[in-house]
């Protein structure tokens, strides 16, 4: 098979695109392996030109690409694999997008491109943010104890040295914000910039219900 058989080009509504004939002969019997068969086509070295639009046909390529081909009563349908199903952009909804499958002539079962609603836009956006803040709040916090440390170190020949945060203190939001990652984020910050690590954690609470009203970090020279 020459290299001029062996891509399909399609035009479609202005955009240009390039398709393997392996994934349209998967789809022979469709309106859209049909517009490229030798009955309707005599020029393969031609786009064929489809007056639709050229966004939603991109995620129709995907979704042929990406979705698991089955024919069932010489039915052609397209059932999502689990780890390589597609997301409709926010831009095309789902109704937009089965009606150009059916124009094509593609079936759909349901919930196989999932629409990327606004919420889930919104929630990716807001965990990024979070994990942003906690970031910055355990580089503050390590920046402090390192402050501390130095200090300490002058005074003392220890190994260990004990540095406390306590209820009302500007670093005590911090410290809870670090501490639901466990101080992961903190410990991995000590231990890059300062050589430092966090031999061990203890809190102290007022009763079983409430949060530690004082951490002490006993603080060590990474070895």
């Amino acid at each position: 098979m020459s290299e001029a058989t062996a891509i399909v080009m399609f035009n479609v509504g202005g955009r240009h695109f390039e398709v393997s004939r392996t994934l349209i002969n998967e789809i022979s019997d469709t309106v859209l392996g049909k517009l490229v068969s030798d009955t309707w086509n005599d020029d393969p070295g031609k786009a064929v030109f489809i007056d639709r639009d050229g966004d939603i046909f991109a995620n129709i390529l995907n979704y042929l690409r990406y979705g698991s081909l089955q024919v069932l009563h010489h039915t052609i349908r397209l059932l999502s694999l689990v780890n390589n199903s597609i997301e409709l952009p926010i831009t095309i909804p789902r109704s937009m997008f089965d009606r150009e499958l059916d124009y094509y002539g593609i079936s759909s079962t349901q919930g196989i491109a999932e629409q990327e609603s606004l919420a889930k836009t919104c929630q990716s956006f807001t965990d990024l943010f979070d994990r942003t803040k906690n970031k910055h709040h355990a580089f503050f916090l390590a920046l402090e104890f390192h402050y501390q440390f130095s200090r300490y170190k002058v005074e003392s020949k220890s190994e260990l040295y004990r540095i406390r945060v306590n209820e009302g203190d500007r670093l005590y939001d911090f410290t809870m914000e670090c501490r639901k990652n466990k101080y992961l984020v903190l410990d991995d910050y000590l231990m890059k910039y300062f050589g430092l690590s966090i031999h061990e954690t203890k809190e102290k609470k007022e009763n079983s219900k409430s949060p530690p009203s004082k951490i002490d970090f006993v603080i060590c020279v990474k070895k």
